[in-house]
């Protein structure tokens, strides 16, 4: 079990094969593990349950190189924005977590991971057309400044960052955070334990997303089972 991306990768690769077969990596890990020669190619034909899985999917940028496999998707969904729907009215901008005069100032959560910086190029596409980006993942030097110049200007805001969902749960439960960038699944959690209200929404410029994919070590000693796994899960 690991709670980050940085965590897989490392776990990976301090395993060297040996200790984990199969790894379930998130988009920001897949082609770290892929170019690390830490996961091998994937032969899709043996996995009569690919033919299910939403081509939107398949042989993306973050599981696949150059035409080749390298995982089997499982697992997609929205950074949303989660707010505190007793202390927050309901979002329809990302200026509330990225506007330097946001009144939310203090009580604001960022995830803690350079690939937050497609979330700040995302709100950028919509605020600044002048930059001219059209992937929030694909920036030139003058866009990615631009970013990064943006999530500056947001730290001075940001109450806690968190690279841990359990930490995200545990701040908006404490009332450290009132809103922020977030996973349904942190909305649920913090929903059941009901100690605070949780909403969460997509705002009007849109939203980045996570895609996570079984992935197999290029050492794996039992590669038939990890097959297996994956046509099962």
């Amino acid at each position: 079990m690991a709670a980050t991306s940085d965590e897989m990768v490392s776990l990976m690769r301090s395993g060297g094969g040996s200790q984990y077969d199969l790894v379930s990596a998130s988009g920001d890990a897949s082609l770290r593990l892929i170019y690390g020669g830490d996961v091998a190619p994937v032969n899709t034909d043996l996995v009569p349950n690919y033919a299910t899985i939403s081509d939107f999917l398949k042989m993306k940028p973050w599981n696949s190189v150059n035409g080749v496999a390298y995982g089997i998707p499982h697992g997609w969904g929205a950074n949303v924005l989660a707010y505190n729907a007793s202390k927050v009215k309901k979002p329809t901008s990302w200026s509330v977590v990225f506007d330097a005069k946001s009144p939310y100032a203090g009580k604001i959560t960022a995830y803690d991971s350079p690939i937050y910086i497609a979330d700040a190029a995302m709100y950028l596409m919509s605020t600044n057309k002048s930059l001219g980006i059209k992937n929030p993942y694909a920036l030139d030097q003058k866009q990615l400044d631009a970013a990064v110049a943006l999530l500056k200007t947001q730290k001075k805001n940001v109450g806690e960052y968190w690279s841990d969902y359990t930490k995200s749960v545990q701040s908006f439960e404490s009332g450290n955070t009132l809103l922020g960038s977030s996973w349904q699944v942190i909305a649920n959690i913090i929903n059941g334990d009901k100690k605070v209200k949780v909403e969460s929404t997509v705002p009007n410029e849109g939203a980045t997303g996570w895609s996570d994919t079984w992935m197999i070590s290029s050492k794996a000693k039992h590669p038939n089972c990890m097959y297996q796994w994956m046509n099962w899960i």
